[in-house]
C-alpha cells in the first residue's frame, strides 16, 4: 500500500518529468505557442482585414502552424491547416513553402490563394518581428499581421 508521502514524492517526480521533457520543445522563447490572428493589414492601400477568432498561427521549434477554423466551429472539427519551416534570426523571421497533410500521410503544395486569408502574398515570405509576452506583430513589405498569443 502506497504511504500518503510517497504518493506525494512519486506525483511530484512525474510533474518533474513532464514539465522539464516539454521545456526541450519550447526553444524560441515567447514566440512558441499559439497566436490568435486580430487582424490583417494592407499596407499600400490601408486595408484592415478584422479576422474574427478564425485564423491561427502556432510555432515550436521550427515548425509554424497555420490553421483556420469556421466561424461556426463544431466540437471535434480539426480545421484547416498548413505547416511550414521558419527560420528566426534576431527581429526577422522567414518562412514559406507550406503543405497541407491529409489523413492518409499525404502532403500537397498549399495554395497562395488560401495562404491569403492568412496574410502570406509570396510563396516565401520575410517579416519584422515585435514580440512580447502577449503580442506579436509580423510585418512584410506588404502586410501587416496583428496577432495575440491564445
Amino acid at each position: 500500500m502506497i504511504q500518503h508521502r510517497d504518493y506525494i514524492l512519486t506525483v511530484s517526480f512525474a510533474l518533474i518529468l513532464l514539465f522539464s521533457s516539454c521545456e526541450s520543445y519550447l526553444i524560441n522563447g515567447d514566440l512558441d505557442g499559439f497566436w490568435q490572428v486580430q487582424e490583417i493589414e494592407q499596407l499600400e492601400t490601408g486595408d484592415i482585414v478584422q479576422c474574427n477568432n478564425e485564423f491561427f498561427y502556432a510555432f515550436q521549434r521550427h515548425i509554424v502552424q497555420l490553421t483556420q477554423y469556421p466561424s461556426t466551429h463544431v466540437m471535434g472539427q480539426m480545421g484547416t491547416r498548413y505547416h511550414a519551416c521558419f527560420d528566426w534570426q534576431g527581429d526577422s523571421i522567414s518562412m514559406g513553402d507550406f503543405r497541407e497533410y491529409d489523413l492518409d500521410g499525404s502532403k500537397k503544395k498549399a495554395p497562395l490563394s488560401e495562404l491569403k486569408r492568412f496574410g502570406l502574398y509570396q510563396e516565401y515570405t520575410t517579416f519584422h518581428i515585435i514580440l512580447s509576452k502577449e503580442n506579436l506583430t509580423l510585418t512584410s513589405d506588404s502586410t501587416r499581421i496583428s496577432l495575440r498569443k491564445y
